[in-house]
């Protein structure tokens, strides 16, 4: 796909990927959900109230990208 996303793989409601699907309805508690799974997974503490963010750079099999926790 050129410029853009491919809505059926990127879908959150039917997304196989995530910890937990969500919809437009359940936005901010799914995307909360998906971040508390995320830190306690690698081990970080717990805080929805961090932003999380993947820093664009080259991605591998197996390799972990660079993560940014910032607090505002």
């Amino acid at each position: 796909m050129l410029n853009g996303i491919d809505m059926q793989e990127w879908n959150p409601e039917a997304d196989t990927k995530i910890y937990q699907t969500y919809s437009a309805a359940d936005l901010k508690k799914g995307k909360t959900a998906n971040k508390l799974a995320l830190q306690k997974e690698l081990s970080l503490a717990e805080r929805p109230d961090v932003r999380l963010c993947r820093t664009p750079g080259p991605c591998a099999h197996g390799i972990l990208t660079t993560l940014a926790l910032i607090r505002y």
